[in-house]
């Protein structure tokens, strides 16, 4: 007589007790052989030009740039960052490597650069930072000026498989009592891992999640077999919860929710704001300022009571960097931060985070994310973490999504 056991568990995330490589980025600092003389312009400064690089390799620029003056209709100035690829024949061309919008003189030193790729005919580069529309005063730091190629690591996939085995995994120890004394022969053994702890997701639909039909039910049977984490694709955002103004709809919601806690995933609702022109309910264009900041606070109340105790994650705002309409049309720089707190006042429990674009399968704002973060947190909104929604349209260089990483980490 055989006797089977099957054993079904859950093994959680432990601190590693093995070793494992450090997260590093290899880099060659790159001498700067012809520097500005001058660190104060006026619109456009080139920090340096004529400089030799390797072809076919990845760069970094960084330095700390400060406004000197503030435009004339605007409560901030945007910087842009260009790389300009002078190649051994034929046309120069220009790439923008790194933006940073809405800059406010008293803001003080900030950081801007972005990482850039050679081709294979290049014969050197010029660095510009410029002002955007604006003939505004500015300074650059040449102290905190840097260029360094970004170094290819042949074993980053044997590194990275490392780390995920210390990190991602733990032990597991099973003692098994034998009452009935059968040998060992009569015995075997089935060890099945049911549930994952380290968090996998997806964006959701509410309707499918809920759904009876044939679609819905083959679009439940793939989710819930291959993650526990889901995102609300739309069905959180304001202007499609709210398309009739002071009536909105939680259905997709409730059904999202309702199927993400009944099989105990993890859950972020995405987005409570979005000010892009095109994405914010129509019904509120051409409301006045109290009007629109009344909204604001019935919006962040009906979420936070619905749904502040179910979702771990909220969004509180998605794609600041590339617009900020709210905060424009009521000319108020320090809306972003007070969402944060005032949603937080009422529910504190709930994790809130950003959400943008540009940051991570393409590099033009990973600084601007950053300095967005630091100066949230400086004002005392409980940023808890950030999201990086990526667009791969090629295949990337290795080292330089590992640069984007570690410039946001830091």
């Amino acid at each position: 007589m055989q006797i089977a056991v099957y054993l079904a568990f859950l093994v959680p995330l432990a601190a590693a007790a093995a070793s494992y490589p450090p997260w590093t980025v290899n880099e060659e600092p790159v001498t700067i052989s012809k520097p500005a003389t001058s660190w104060k312009a006026t619109r456009i400064m080139n920090p340096f030009k004529d400089q030799v690089v390797k072809a076919n390799s990845a760069f970094y620029f960084k330095c700390k740039a400060k406004l000197l003056e503030l435009p004339a209709k605007a409560t901030g100035a945007n910087f842009n960052v260009h790389v300009i690829m002078i190649p051994k024949s034929g046309a120069a061309k220009w790439v923008t490597i790194g933006r940073l919008h809405n800059v406010r003189r008293q803001a003080g030193w900030v950081e801007i650069g972005g990482d850039f790729e050679t081709p294979s005919n290049i014969k050197s580069i010029n660095m510009q930072v410029s002002i955007h529309g604006e003939s505004l005063k500015f300074e650059i730091n040449p102290n905190t000026m840097s260029l360094v190629r970004l170094l290819p690591d042949g074993q980053w996939k044997t590194k990275a498989n490392q780390r995920i085995s210390a990190i991602r995994k733990g032990g597991l120890t099973l003692n098994i009592k034998n009452p009935k004394r059968y040998t060992n022969r009569q015995l075997k053994f089935k060890w099945e891992q049911v549930k994952s702890g380290f968090p996998v997701g997806s964006a959701v639909q509410g309707n499918k999640l809920g759904g009876t039909n044939t679609e819905a039910k083959k679009y439940q049977e793939f989710f819930f077999k291959n993650f526990n984490w889901g995102t609300t694709e739309n069905d959180c955002k304001w202007r499609i919860m709210e398309g009739r103004e002071n009536k909105p709809v939680y259905n997709n919601v409730n059904k999202a929710i309702d199927a993400l806690e009944s099989h105990k995933f993890g859950s972020r609702a995405h987005a409570l704001f979005w000010g892009r022109t095109n994405a914010i309910p129509n019904w509120i264009r051409s409301k006045s300022t109290p009007a629109i900041m009344g909204h604001i606070r019935r919006r962040l109340r009906y979420m936070a009571l619905t749904y502040g105790k179910r979702f771990d994650h909220i969004d509180v705002n998605n794609e600041q960097l590339h617009e900020a309409w709210y905060g424009e049309k009521m000319n108020n720089p320090n809306l972003l931060p007070w969402m944060f707190k005032e949603f937080h006042r009422m529910s504190p429990s709930t994790k809130l985070f950003l959400n943008d674009f540009f940051v991570f399968a393409d590099g033009i704002m990973t600084l601007a994310y950053k300095q967005q973060v630091l100066n949230l947190r400086k004002q005392g909104a409980p940023v808890h973490g950030i999201g990086m929604q990526s667009h791969f349209g090629k295949r990337p260089k290795i080292e330089t999504l590992m640069k984007r990483l570690e410039s946001s980490a830091n």
